[in-house]
């Protein structure tokens, strides 16, 4: 799965930009973008409202999830940045439950357990994501 996903081009219109320099973060970053905007896309304004409300309320854990503007993120779905995305690859399958239908869920679930494990392969090498100091 990794070798293809690496292999993987991505249209502008899709991709996260700018790309990081590790092709499989662009890949993963790409996706979530992906994924995020559809969710959102597809909610109703009450469900965006909620969708908001939780992932404000979601906190802050070490360099990997940073503290969310749920309103912003919600708002400005498209425009993230790495840091922000890659907390939502990371969180988006637990602050979206009953949200979404089952079929996305699964799929933020994987992207998420596939993100998680290929993330950290340069040694903990730290990629810088746009995190805001607290």
């Amino acid at each position: 799965m990794l070798t293809k996903a690496i292999d993987l081009r991505v249209d502008a219109p899709f991709a996260f930009a700018p790309a990081p320099p590790y092709k499989y973060r662009a890949v993963l970053l790409s996706c979530t973008r992906c994924y995020w905007l559809a969710l959102v896309g597809a909610l109703d304004e009450d469900g965006k409202k909620q969708l908001a409300l939780r992932l404000g309320a979601v906190p802050p854990y070490g360099e990997r999830v940073p503290a969310f503007n749920g309103a912003r993120c919600v708002a400005q779905a498209g425009a993230l940045t790495a840091g922000e995305y890659e907390g939502l690859m990371r969180v988006v399958a637990y602050v979206a439950i009953g949200l979404a239908a089952d079929d996305v869920a699964g799929m933020w679930r994987e992207l998420a357990t596939v993100g998680v494990q290929t993330w950290q392969d340069l040694g903990g090498e730290r990629l810088d994501c746009g995190f805001r100091e607290l």
